[in-house]
């Protein structure tokens, strides 16, 4: 269960998705942001607390074994509206899952949209 609640979610021109929260503390959502990810058997993998990548699964064996093997990787930045009570999180893919040739292509894809929709679903409870 979420601390924090959002007021709105938006896909971005980029490919990236745009999470809007009110009067939150920035830290109490990057704590949320980590128990989602752990929910899904991610781990982190770098960057610090308002700038984090989580991962799943292995560059190694990906190469290895191409789309046999399930690599997926996200980049989370959280951003505090300086004199405004709004901060926004984003959520975007760290990878384009080309190592898995098309079909881990897609499987990034399709990871990324089932992501976006737990996310939408966790910060919503």
């Amino acid at each position: 269960m979420a601390y924090c609640r959002m007021m709105s979610s938006n896909p971005l021109p980029d490919g990236a998705f745009a999470f809007c929260f009110y009067q939150v503390d920035p830290n109490v959502l990057a704590q949320d942001v980590s128990v989602f990810f752990n929910q899904l058997q991610y781990k982190f993998e770098g960057g610090t607390p308002m700038r984090s990548t989580w991962g799943q699964g292995d560059d190694t064996m990906r190469v290895l074994f191409g789309a046999f093997v399930k690599r997926y990787q996200f980049s989370v930045a959280i951003d505090p509206q300086p004199g405004s009570p709004y901060v926004w999180l984003r959520l975007s893919k760290a990878i384009t899952g080309a190592m898995g040739g098309v079909i881990g292509y897609s499987q990034m894809n399709t990871e990324f949209q089932r992501i976006t929709v737990a996310m939408q679903r966790f910060f919503s409870m």
